[in-house]
């Protein structure tokens, strides 16, 4: 086709512009014509994951029409692992499936679990003692955990219309919800604390805060998305294109530091394998104890990134939206916390009142 330059791998061919085209075949369910489906990606990693999931999904709606309304949970399964397997996180995702699927059975119709079903269930995850060289009980926290899991599940279902409706599932613990703590000053000093490059931890953070993007959009940031003074990025969970956002000079230089060390199509590498690098937790978590700033992650930087831009703007929250990447204001709302922002607010009403009240000493 005009415009692929090379054949990558099997339905995977790069295009003259750079990007990656994935060209899918597949029969029409309801004609039984053989159609042609084509996607194009930014990059080889996007491209390759959407191959996977476009397959699993065929896989799934290729069976016989009389089982697709009472799909087993061993056929859901099935798709989560194929949807998931690419994750560095599928470890303990394969694990709280295993619970789920001991407990109601691969052959259970997703349809028969309901919410007194999985109130059953949370009983049975509280009365599991762990496997692990800990000794007790699973904690609230790993119990959610394996529920965050079975919702995910019922909700895929539910999309592609194999149940009628999402059961209510009760969780059982209230974490997750603590104050956002952390400032600027915070950030910074955790920052001096991360390895230099190669190691390309100061520059995702830099990169983090800079845009406000998530972990899985930074790991797989490519060179031809960095220009000379701003970055352009996509947002993969609500697959916005070509958002802009200026580029810092602090972050500039940092990239162009790690840029000597690399010679990949990717920003952020690990200079041990050579591939993305996927999560910085461990070395974070080290350089906050070292810092003696309450740990924080990359999603937390989401959170610092929208609350300092908008203390710098005096709270224009449209350019915030655009810069960010927001979907609505109401994530602004919920990302944008107060911090700093009061405290002019504060002083301008302490003033007035200090010059109205009388003083009662």
């Amino acid at each position: 086709m005009k415009g692929r330059i090379r054949t990558i791998e099997p339905n995977i061919y790069q295009q003259e512009s750079g990007n990656f085209e994935v060209e899918m075949n597949f029969t029409h369910p309801e004609t039984g014509k053989p159609r042609k489906k084509r996607r194009v990606f930014p990059n080889l990693t996007q491209a390759r994951r959407w191959k996977k999931e476009f397959k699993a999904q065929q896989t799934l709606g290729s069976l016989p029409v009389e089982r697709t309304q009472r799909v087993t949970l061993g056929d859901m399964i099935a798709l989560i692992k194929e949807l998931k397997a690419d994750r560095k996180t599928f470890d303990d995702i394969e694990r709280h499936l295993g619970d789920i699927e001991t407990y109601f059975q691969p052959d259970k119709p997703l349809a028969k679990i309901t919410t007194p079903t999985i109130k059953g269930f949370t009983t049975w995850l509280k009365q599991r003692p762990k496997k692990r060289q800990h000794k007790g009980f699973l904690s609230n926290q790993s119990i959610d955990h394996v529920l965050k899991e079975l919702r995910y599940l019922l909700r895929e279902a539910h999309k592609r219309d194999m149940i009628d409706k999402v059961p209510e599932i009760p969780f059982v613990g209230n974490h997750g919800h603590r104050e956002f703590t952390l400032d600027l000053d915070g950030f910074m000093k955790v920052v001096n604390y991360l390895p230099v490059p190669p190691k390309p931890h100061r520059a995702i953070l830099l990169m983090a805060l800079n845009t406000g993007q998530r972990r899985g959009d930074l790991s797989t940031m490519t060179w031809d998305q960095i220009k000379t003074d701003y970055v352009v990025y996509r947002s993969s969970k609500t697959q916005r294109e070509g958002i802009h956002a200026p580029l810092m000079p602090q972050t500039k230089a940092a990239l162009d530091v790690l840029r000597d060390h690399s010679d990949s199509e990717f920003v952020f590498i690990n200079p041990a394998t050579g591939m993305p690098l996927k999560d910085i937790r461990k070395s974070l978590t080290t350089a906050c104890h070292a810092a003696g700033v309450e740990r924080f992650t990359i999603h937390h930087l989401r959170h610092l990134a929208t609350t300092v831009l908008l203390e710098a703007t005096n709270g224009d929250r449209d350019l915030v939206k655009r810069v960010i990447g927001w979907s609505s204001m109401d994530m602004i709302d919920r990302y944008g916390h107060i911090g700093n922002r009061a405290i002019p607010a504060f002083d301008t009403i302490n003033a007035q009142l200090a010059n109205g009240l009388r003083s009662t000493r």
